[in-house]
This record gives C-alpha cells, structure tokens and sequence, in this order.
C-alpha cells in the first residue's frame, strides 16, 4: 500500500525547506536533494526545484528530456502517489500551464518567469513571480 496525497496537499510544499513535487502521478519529498549543494545537486541550482515545489513537473521534466540516472535519482524520493480528482489539468493543458503557449526558433520557452495562462487555478511558477 502506498500512501495518497492530494494535489492540494502536495501544494502546501513548495518551499526550500519543506519541498514536494510530482511526477507521473507519484508523489516526491526531494527536500534532501535540493538541499545538496554543488557537485551532486542539481545542475540548475536548487532555485529551480523551488520554482515548481508543490506542482507537477511531469511536463517540466518531460520537455528538458531528463536522463535514466535522474529519473532513478527521483524515484530515490518517492512518497506516494497522487490522488486523482476532479478538475486535474491533463498533460496537454499542463504543458501550456507551466511552459507558456509561445514559440521561440521553433521550441517552447523555458526562461522564467513564463507568462501566465489563464486557467482556473494557480501556475506551478508561483513561487518565482515578484510583484511589479
């Protein structure tokens, strides 16, 4: 048995401290692993891992074609798996959701912060929007 969490529960995570995501349907407490600093850490810095603490970077992690080590490294951090319910983006609206809908030479734009798509509930790239 594997426990369940909500989306709105894995939500609540999504600080350096304190820091879930979620993959394919399962659940991540990667706080250890954005914790690790240089060598051994993530390559992109722990600031991007906070970027999407509490989404699902399923999407995300698809698009940057993430090696066979790192999924094996992320599954070193499995929890549960995700609660499916109602009103859940599918992968298609979430890619948009996360990444923006525009086209740069041909590739979907990754420089944050992205422009928000207007959907019902709160993008993944909260934590990095400032106010203006």
């Amino acid at each position: 048995f594997e426990p369940e969490y909500t989306q709105e529960e894995v939500a609540r995570h999504h600080t350096l401290e304190d820091l879930w995501v979620i993959m394919d349907g399962g659940v991540y407490d990667i706080t250890k692993y954005a914790e690790i600093q240089g060598k051994g850490g993530h390559p992109g810095g722990s600031e991007i891992l906070v970027a999407y603490g509490g989404a699902d970077v399923t999407a995300e992690f698809d698009f940057i074609s993430h090696s066979k080590f790192a999924r094996r490294l992320l599954s070193r951090y499995r929890i549960g798996r995700l609660r499916h319910t109602k009103g859940l983006l599918n992968k298609e609206d979430q890619t948009k959701h996360i990444l923006g809908e525009d086209l740069v030479k041909g590739r979907r734009r990754t420089t944050l912060p992205v422009r928000q798509v207007p959907l019902d509930e709160d993008s993944p790239m909260r934590n990095l929007q400032t106010s203006h």
